[in-house]
């Protein structure tokens, strides 16, 4: 055996980390992480491409010295699991360190934040790495180092990309890159997420030290060594088969909302409720406050509380509860954007049934008066704070000649008595499931 400083792990994992941090200055969108360091260490999940690949290659390498050098001696004085895991250890610990290293990098670009430091999520994406040497070295034991290596790398990449990929959601769960989806600033990864992760890429090495050969290979499948590939693809499928029965409930995507004790409300008018991560680079409470009691004033329902929030939420309940989009990398023209929509998105998401919900003019109708009343509460808003609205979002600027639009331009000129009416007819006609009437809006 090679002394550990001259193992091949080491200058694959300088190339893997150099891939790292290509992949991470060309892939990191910094606001999906941004004051949130559960969210930056949980990007590094996407890097298991990179480090998966260095153990498993490594460990195919060594296999295939092994393949060529092993004696009778060692095999008879060494328990297998013991020399598997003085081949393969380099290639996990160079694994490690790419994970390791990625989420530095990536929790320097999230910048401060008030949570916690995820030392449990980073534990758990080291967990695959042992899974993936030991299929390496199995292959290396097998096959011809130039076979091997390319065949354990595309089996690293493919056993990821696969299960990333599958709409079976539950499979997505035995890989890791599932947890690359985790988090906004109001949702936390779902532990039973890393659970299945860890159980797993543990139980899974079970079954595949079956396979290790001790000794020389042999050119002829031996008895026991049919017994033992029967026992560990059994094996193997036992753990499969409960891995994914404990990630059935888990659904698409692992996330939990956080608990509304995260978010105090504040004593506004309406009152807003947001956690310290969205709080972090700016506090915007007294912005959407004001900017719900402008459209009030301009004709649309009252809000009595704002929360945000990502799962489950109505966009706007009954009880004047309204749920709006705030993350760190926001100042205040995507937080009025937010604000403007709320109205607009909850006549999107209203379900009509039969009343207009089955005929698809009905519905882009609806669609486009939404979307004209979005527009002209974002110009609203624009005009009172001070900013610029979208120019797709703009009355003035967009290109279509709908009739929303062209009545919706007519009522912004009428006086603001006249334009309170129009607007309080218009969102109550899309909350009927239809458009409101020329007579409705006071036009001709």
């Amino acid at each position: 055996m090679l002394p550990w400083k001259k193992r091949p792990a080491w200058l694959l994992g300088l190339v893997g980390l150099a891939l790292a941090v290509v992949y991470i200055q060309s892939f990191a969108d910094v606001r999906q992480f941004e004051a949130h360091r559960e969210a930056a260490v949980a990007w590094t999940a996407l890097l298991l491409i990179m480090s998966c690949g260095v153990a498993s290659v490594s460990a195919a390498i060594e296999g295939g010295w092994d393949r060529k050098a092993t004696g009778p001696l060692e095999a008879t004085t060494r328990p297998a699991a013991l020399v598997v895991l003085a081949r393969i250890w380099p290639g996990v610990a160079a694994g490690a360190i790419i994970q390791l290293c990625g989420a530095a990098f990536l929790l320097a670009k999230a910048g401060p934040a008030p949570d916690t430091f995820p030392w449990w999520l980073i534990l758990a994406l080291w967990l695959p790495l042992p899974f993936h040497s030991l299929i390496g070295y199995l292959l290396g034991r097998s096959l011809r180092v130039f076979l091997a290596v390319p065949l354990a790398l595309l089996l690293s990449y493919g056993w990821l990309g696969f299960t990333w990929t599958s709409p079976f959601a539950p499979l997505r769960y035995l890989s890791g890159p599932a947890i690359s989806g985790c988090c906004t600033a109001t949702t936390t990864l779902d532990p039973r997420a890393l659970w299945v992760l860890a159980i797993f890429s543990a139980l899974a090495l079970l079954p595949l030290l079956l396979l290790v050969p001790k000794g020389r290979p042999k050119l002829k499948l031996t008895k026991a060594g049919l017994q033992r590939s029967v026992a560990a693809a059994l094996a193997l499928g036992m753990v499969v088969g409960a891995s994914l029965s404990l990630a059935a409930p888990l659904g698409y995507s692992p996330l939990l909302a956080l608990p509304a004790s995260d978010s105090p409300c504040d004593d506004n008018n309406p009152s807003v409720c947001l956690n310290d991560i969205q709080l972090s680079r700016a506090d915007h409470r007294a912005d959407i406050a004001e900017a719900f009691r402008s459209l009030e004033a301009l004709g649309l329902p009252a809000v009595r509380q704002v929360r945000s929030s990502d799962v489950g939420a109505m966009v706007l309940s009954e009880d004047g509860v309204a749920n709006v989009v705030v993350e760190p990398w926001m100042d205040r023209e995507p937080v009025l954007h937010s604000v403007a929509s709320t109205f607009s998105v909850a006549i999107q998401n209203q379900d009509c049934g039969n009343n207009g919900g089955g005929d698809g003019e009905a519905n882009i109708e609806r669609f486009d008066w939404a979307l004209a009343l979005e527009s002209w509460a974002e110009s609203e808003l624009a005009r009172s704070f001070g900013t610029q609205p979208p120019a797709a979002l703009s009355l003035e600027d967009f290109q279509g000649t709908g009739a929303a639009f062209k009545a919706w331009r007519e009522v912004r000129a009428a006086e603001p008595t006249a334009k309170k009416r129009a607007v309080s007819a218009t969102y109550e006609a899309l909350s009927r499931c239809s458009v409101p009437s020329a007579a409705e809006l006071g036009l001709p």
